[in-house]
């Protein structure tokens, strides 16, 4: 592995600096939040004090051995976005927090059950009722595409033409939105700029100086080279976390929306393979550096980090996917050591063989850094759901191992029932939990000791 002063750096500040700070940090604008709500607030006029306090008052983070900016200090390294992370939260998740008590009152009986199953593992839900707090996907297209200022623009001529209060406050709330994102990219900015003489060496300049001419002008309006591309995901995972407080659960299909950057780079000769490549590693190495790979488990997911993105499958014609990008993610995985983000590979009968061989290493060598999912048999089941075909082929895995349509969608994902639960009901006979439980199972026969 390479790369020794930025995992010094980040692991500095991941495992040991972050937690207090930014616990404190909630704190402290909780409090703020608290003192300017009002019973008559609407959930959006909620967002937008959540959105605006957090955007004055966070401190971009830098890393000089790394050329990406992306993380503003409010988020327990391990978090995900979503406002409440293993006994720690954040201020994007104070909106949801101050009106939660609505799901107990609506039916105290029904949550009441809801708990009751719950704490009897009888299912997980990554929510109250359904997910909504994690499994989020960010489009990351109509950015590349545009801008978010093209997005704000669209949003402006909704605006104008709303008919309804309900329309106005929503759209009004976007906008507002959009330009805090655009104002944390110029803090970003205008930190690198600041940090620029304290710099021991020309490789610390040269990264803070791209950061700082960078982040001036994107994500707000689109990015023009494969680095800008390539940080624009880590920007945006980070940002809308901060301010929304959910989980943002991928990085997309990577080897497919970043390849016209790569490719005009390589043509114009402003980029290498190689200098592609140790972009790649670097920005692998940020993120898999939020936690130590060898910490104890002593609960649930404590090694799970919700972070993920997609290579291979098809592309829009049905045509296979393989191409440099595809085959250095896979290798920048390999060779640092890899765990996080986890690799979700998309594979079919007309896959070649490069790319099978390539995803297959990890297998071979023993190690869980690849999810394999079959085109063969996705691609019918999601046109058989009612998707198009232009949907089913570009479909993306996120979150733990969900199959979703890019872009499009976002449903209730993080769900999974717990089919031993019954079975031990049913085995022991646990009829006092089932009253509590709201469920009865018959007994599978009527055995009176195990052996039998």
């Amino acid at each position: 592995m390479r790369y020794p002063e930025l995992r010094d750096e980040l692991k500095k500040y991941y495992w040991y600096d972050l937690t207090p700070k930014a616990d404190a940090f909630c704190e402290s604008l909780e409090r703020e939040l608290d003192e300017q709500w009002m019973p008559e607030m609407t959930p959006y006029e909620m967002k937008l004090a959540q959105y605006r306090l957090i955007t004055e008052r966070f401190e971009p983070v830098l890393f000089v051995n790394a050329p990406f900016y992306y993380d503003m200090g409010t988020m327990w390294g391990q978090c995900d976005g979503a406002g409440e992370f293993r006994g720690h939260s954040h201020p994007g998740g104070w909106t949801f927090r101050k009106n939660r008590h609505r799901y107990v009152e609506q039916d105290e009986n029904l949550w009441k059950l809801r708990s009751a199953q719950g704490s009897e593992l009888f299912y997980l839900i990554c929510g109250p009722y359904n997910d909504v707090r994690q499994h989020f996907k960010t489009d990351y297209r109509p950015i590349f595409e545009g801008g978010l200022s093209g997005i704000y623009e669209k949003a402006q001529a909704r605006l104008a033409a709303a008919e309804t209060e309900a329309e106005r406050t929503f759209l009004g709330a976007l906008c507002e939105g959009l330009l805090c994102i655009k104002r944390i990219a110029e803090k970003f900015s205008e930190a690198a700029f600041a940090k620029l003489p304290t710099v021991r060496d020309e490789r610390e300049r040269a990264n803070l100086l791209r950061i700082a001419e960078s982040a001036a002008r994107v994500p707000w309006e689109k990015p023009r080279t494969f680095y800008e591309a390539l940080n624009t995901l880590a920007f945006m995972r980070k940002a809308v976390g901060s301010l929304e407080g959910v989980g943002v659960n991928t990085f997309g299909r990577v080897d497919v929306e970043l390849l016209p950057f790569y490719e005009q780079d390589i043509a114009d000769g402003t980029l290498t393979r190689e200098e592609a490549y140790e972009l790649i590693a670097q920005f692998l190495i940020c993120f898999d550096m939020h936690y130590d790979h060898d910490m104890k488990m002593v609960k649930y997911a404590d090694h799970e980090m919700e972070n993920t993105y997609v290579l291979g499958g098809c592309d829009a014609e049905g045509n296979p996917v393989c191409n440099d990008l595809t085959l250095m993610f896979l290798r920048a995985t390999r060779e640092e050591g890899i765990i996080y983000p986890k690799i979700k590979c998309r594979f079919g009968k007309n896959s070649p063989k490069v790319y099978l061989d390539e995803i297959d290493r990890a297998v071979i060598a023993s190690t869980s850094t690849v999810l394999f999912q079959n085109d063969d048999a996705t691609i019918p089941a999601l046109l058989r759901s009612g998707k198009t075909l232009d949907e089913a082929r570009d479909y993306i895995i996120s979150g733990c191992w969900d199959v979703s349509v890019n872009g499009v969608e976002k449903h209730d994902c993080g769900a999974y029932v717990n089919l031993l639960k019954p079975f031990e009901y049913s085995i022991h006979r646990l009829t006092d939990k089932m009253e509590t439980v709201g469920m009865t199972f018959a007994p599978i026969d009527d055995a009176a000791e195990f052996e039998e």
